[in-house]
């Protein structure tokens, strides 16, 4: 939800760079360093982090008692992002929890577009995102009180290796328009090459740490090359799907993780995965409407072109401690997740909690076969946080008719059924005497409509023995006879 939208002229005065005295320029000093430290320079504490992407529907309520619960240290939350026309640059506020978090430390993250790249490339360029952000940063710690306690503002800035000392400017014109204590950290998306290193090293001395993106989709830092930096970070980990969507002649828009639930159980869109993505580290799927129709407010055409990329969860989960052992600056791990609420997300703070609490990921299908006057009513319900992977063939419900008399299916909520003979073969519906329903992807808390097999005549006494077959999101296969 937007609330609020500002406009930042190009500064006409003076100065890009705000001179700054050589003592309070040098970095954090992490444990077994020996580098000198400004006393006003605040420091990167060490801890755990969720970084929602979105923002916070209710901030202090049910969010931060889960954050809680995960063992977090602090929040990130999303104060304002930026859009550049010529030389000016504006931005848009993004809205504030219900309710401030009250006792987690929020650190507020300002994004510009991907073009801030291109104007850090020209001195004019660098000068009106340099304003831009100082006047958001201030802006953002006068209405903090809005969000919680603001320790600290994060630039979520795109940039190249080669603009660093152009970028090292921007943060320190930032840091100049912000009060003694407050931390500014910033965001790493490469590697940086041996070369690059030492204007690497510069442009962190600017700020009090970075978040490099070790993990997920937009993720292409190393945690290896960040650690050599020998600067404080923390490796954030983006887990979410995410969408691109391209209609006709429009330029790609993305989609949010929630669309491809919504689109997975649209019969009026064809799902396939898309062979020609072949990271082990994540899934891609291509998704195509073959009718117009709107959904959650996007405008589907026919011949439309959906294209989500998953990340595997079960790489996640053991790089949680593989990227960080025997690192000596890493302050801690950072994990984004979308959407402003849990029915948001396919991935949930709730799973994350697990993940971290050691409790189990897998997804725990609980069916309901209920025999009917000539008919049997088969529903289902995930009472978990965690969602299945996506698969069109390996998630399913099979309820066995051995009677047989089968005049009519209805899916339900189910996505398709599958109808086979006693041996396992298949076979037409009157002849059928097993019916698998498939779900492509079941979602977190899910509850499946339920799906009717129609009878000629009442269901046998004892009808109907069923069975399960999921993939949870963690990798693990779940299969067993009906309760």
């Amino acid at each position: 939800m937007i609330t609020r939208r500002l406009v930042f002229r190009l500064r006409r005065s003076a100065p890009f760079a705000v001179a700054v005295a050589a003592g309070s320029l040098v970095v954090f000093a992490a444990a077994g360093c020996n580098r000198s430290r400004s006393e006003t320079r605040p420091r990167l504490a060490a801890g755990d982090s969720v970084w929602f992407e979105d923002g916070s529907a209710d901030g202090a309520g049910e969010t931060e008692a889960s954050v809680a619960h995960g063992g977090f240290a602090s929040v990130f939350l999303p104060y304002a992002t930026f859009s550049r026309d010529g030389e000016r640059w504006t931005s848009r506020t993004v809205a504030p929890p219900a309710h401030a978090f009250a006792r987690m430390p929020v650190t507020l993250v300002l994004t510009p577009s991907g073009d801030a790249s291109d104007a850090l490339a020209t001195p004019r360029g660098a000068i009106a995102l340099a304003d831009a952000l100082g006047l958001a940063a201030r802006a953002a710690l006068r209405d903090g009180s809005k969000f919680g306690a603001v320790r600290g503002i994060h630039l979520d800035v795109p940039f190249q290796a080669a603009q660093a000392e152009a970028y090292a400017g921007v943060l320190r014109d930032v840091r100049a328009k912000l009060p003694k204590g407050t931390l500014l950290t910033w965001s790493l998306r490469f590697v940086p090459a041996e070369t690059e290193r030492e204007a690497m090293r510069a442009l962190a001395d600017t700020a009090d740490g970075a978040a490099a993106f070790v993990y997920g989709d937009t993720a292409s830092a190393d945690p290896v090359a960040t650690d050599q930096l020998d600067r404080a970070w923390v490796a954030v980990y983006s887990p979410m799907a995410r969408g691109r969507w391209t209609s006709g002649d429009s330029p790609e828009r993305p989609l949010p993780e929630a669309m491809l639930a919504r689109l997975t159980n649209d019969s009026r869109v064809e799902f396939a995965h898309d062979l020609s993505h072949n990271e082990e580290a994540a899934s891609a799927f291509l998704l195509t409407p073959h009718e117009a129709f709107t959904a959650s407010g996007y405008a589907f055409r026919p011949n439309d072109r959906v294209v989500f990329r998953q990340p595997s969860l079960s790489d996640m989960v053991y790089r949680f401690g593989a990227d960080l052992a025997g690192r000596r600056f890493v302050r801690g791990r950072v994990v984004m997740l979308s959407g402003r609420t849990e029915a948001d997300r396919i991935f949930t703070l709730a799973a994350l909690n697990d993940i971290l609490l050691g409790h189990s990921l897998n997804t725990n299908l609980k069916v309901s076969v209920e025999p009917r006057k000539n008919a049997i009513s088969v529903s289902a319900e995930n009472p978990t946080p965690h969602a299945s992977l996506v698969s069109r063939t390996s998630n399913w419900v099979e309820v066995d008719v051995p009677q047989g008399g089968v005049t009519d299916v209805r899916a339900g909520g189910f996505d398709r059924f599958e109808v086979f003979g006693p041996d396992g073969g298949a076979v037409t519906l009157g002849r059928a005497t097993r019916l698998r329903f498939f779900e492509t992807l079941i979602g977190p808390w899910e509850k499946i409509e339920a799906a009717r097999i129609a009878l000629r005549r009442p269901p046998a006494r004892g009808c109907c023995a069923h069975r399960i077959h999921v993939l949870s999101s963690a990798g693990a296969e779940v299969s067993r006879e009906g309760d």
